[in-house]
């Protein structure tokens, strides 16, 4: 069956599942399936042809925010856009509307005698100039909404041909640069709607134009970039609260529902209540616990790097600073509705953190354990369902000698020799530890723009460059980030290498022989339980990193030249 076909296909089952659930909505599906309709039954696909852009290019054009489609010689399919257009304005024409058939006749009449040049309409509709159209409009004497409304239709499927095209390339730069605009890296399109994907509930920006969609901050308008956490709000489908959409251009940033307002209030004051009484048994005293509630009141103290005044002393001579700090929070997990633990953290790449914190705990065995994951940055909490309910948790937990005091159950202590590292074929020359080494400095974000953060990746087997970068102020929580990378973007890391720049110590020894890597290197030293772990469990650690030296304490045999 053709392509083509199957999604015809699937528009009936979805067009009729719609209308069965929404009768009341019968005249409006009916006219969104005859329009899509008349899209998918285009006699050829859209051409969309190839251009040249260097990855230089693409680098540069993205840290720029200059979507990619814009002042490129990307070709304008007139004959595909002229014939769609011309099919949408039969359905409209075929509506019992005699207003709507009144503005289509005349523009039919413009289009027709010539009064609209079809390569300027279908050009500027391409780039989404949208004051030109209205000039269009205007000299024409057609109704401007109803132009750009078919027009958009008419150009999009070639929009979207071209985001086929471009999309690979975005993903193979991803680890370099990230896209951090509200409007769509390929054509330059405002968002229509955000999706929620996976278990995680990442957030997505699904573009107007060419259909693509970019990952996307919760915590964010992409209109007017107001983070302000306080004044956020969300338009939602109605009746529907699981899929948010977005304000409209041009008005104040609405409250979003990604965080806050997807509890119900009792539910949401019942967990807030209880993370209160987990914070307070970390605070140890009522002290710390003021403390540590008067700084995380403060909406900055919610990203990871947070604005601070200082006195730098150069010598003698002191000069004021105004920098940045990387910021801390308390953050509890809570499972199946009881609190699991409270960590200490960096506030960002929660969802791995909790993932690979679970996973590498012995919690779960793998990302289909997890019925739902809903991380709340505002009230520093997740809240995790699994498939098989609360797990058997041991009693004890362990305070590890991460610098922000990092928690463990310590499954492994009592079980040590089945978490040992198989042995393999793995073999690495001391070159490649140095060029990975640079990789690790060049991709600590965070720590080049205010220090006080550790800095681990995670290396392919056969890979040259870091697959995950986790950064965060436990040494410890690097690791649970990288596993939950990998387990959220089903990575398996058995054979693979980790690079921490921190201390390396026995509990991160655990978690990489849990994740199966043979090879964990640092730029400073292990301790000496860690080396003792070490050996026991068969897994090669590299201290002292340098560019051009290092020592291999344990299992040697896997660094050659």
């Amino acid at each position: 069956m053709a392509a083509s076909e199957e999604r015809l296909l699937l528009l009936d089952r979805r067009a009729a599942a719609l209308r069965k659930a929404r009768p009341e909505l019968e005249e409006a599906i009916n006219l969104q399936e005859q329009l899509i309709r008349a899209n998918l039954s285009s006699a050829r696909p859209a051409d969309a042809q190839p251009f040249a852009l260097p990855r230089e290019h693409l680098i540069a054009r993205l840290h720029e925010g200059v979507p990619l489609l814009h002042d490129q010689t990307a070709h304008v399919d007139l004959h595909f856009a002229a014939d769609l257009f011309s099919r949408l304005v039969n359905v409209l024409q075929q509506r019992d509307d005699a207003e709507l058939r009144s503005r289509l006749d005349v523009l039919v009449a413009a289009a027709t005698s010539g009064a609209i040049d079809p390569q300027r309409l279908f050009s500027e509709a391409f780039v989404q100039h949208h004051d030109h159209l209205a000039e269009i409009a205007n000299e024409s004497g057609v109704d401007l909404e109803l132009l750009v409304t078919i027009v958009a239709q008419a150009v999009a499927p070639l929009l979207r041909a071209y985001a086929d095209r471009l999309l690979p390339m975005l993903e193979r730069v991803v680890d370099e640069v990230t896209w951090q605009r509200g409007y769509c890296p390929i054509c330059g399109g405002w968002p229509l709607l955000a999706e929620l994907r996976g278990v995680e509930l990442a957030e997505y920006l699904r573009c107007s134009g060419c259909g693509a969609g970019w990952r996307w901050q919760r915590l964010a308008c992409p209109y007017c970039s107001n983070d302000d956490y306080r004044s956020l709000q969300t338009l939602t489908i109605e009746g529907e609260q699981r899929v948010p959409g977005v304000g409209r251009r041009g008005q104040p940033a609405p409250r979003r529902r990604g965080y806050r307002a997807r509890l119900s209030a009792p539910r949401r004051n019942w967990l807030c209540d209880r993370v209160g009484g987990a914070r307070r048994r970390m605070g140890r005293g009522v002290g710390l616990t003021t403390l540590l509630e008067s700084v995380e009141s403060n909406p900055e103290a919610l990203t990871p790097v947070v604005a601070r005044q200082y006195v730098r002393f150069v010598g003698d001579q002191p000069e004021a600073v105004d920098s940045g700090v990387i910021g801390e929070i308390r953050f509890t997990i809570f499972v199946d509705e009881r609190e699991l633990v409270t960590l200490m953290c960096s506030p960002w790449q929660l969802r791995s953190l909790v993932v690979g914190f679970l996973y590498l705990e012995g919690l779960i065995e793998s990302i289909d354990d997890l019925k739902m994951l809903r991380v709340c940055l505002e009230d520093r909490l997740a809240e995790v369902h699994l498939a098989h309910g609360f797990p058997d948790v041991p009693p004890r937990k362990i305070l590890t000698s991460g610098c922000t005091g990092g928690v463990s159950f310590g499954k492994y202590l009592d079980q040590i020799e089945q978490f040992r590292v198989d042995d393999d074929a793995t073999r690495v020359p001391p070159g490649r530890l140095y060029d990975l080494l640079r990789a690790l400095y060049d991709r600590s974000h965070l720590y080049r723009q205010s220090g006080g953060v550790h800095t681990s990746i995670f290396v392919d087997a056969d890979g040259t460059s870091p697959r995950f970068v986790a950064e965060d102020i436990g040494r410890h929580n690097t690791l649970d980030k990288l596993q939950g990378m990998a387990l959220l973007e089903g990575v398996p890391t058995r054979g693979g290498l980790v690079l921490a720049s921190g201390r390396i110590s026995s509990e991160m020894l655990f978690k990489a022989a849990i994740m199966g890597v043979p090879i964990v290197g640092s730029r400073t030293s292990p301790t000496n339980l860690a080396l003792a772990v070490a050996d026991r469990l068969n897994i090669t650690v590299c201290g002292y990193l340098r560019q051009g030296s290092m020592n291999v304490y344990t299992h040697p045999a896997r660094i050659q030249t």
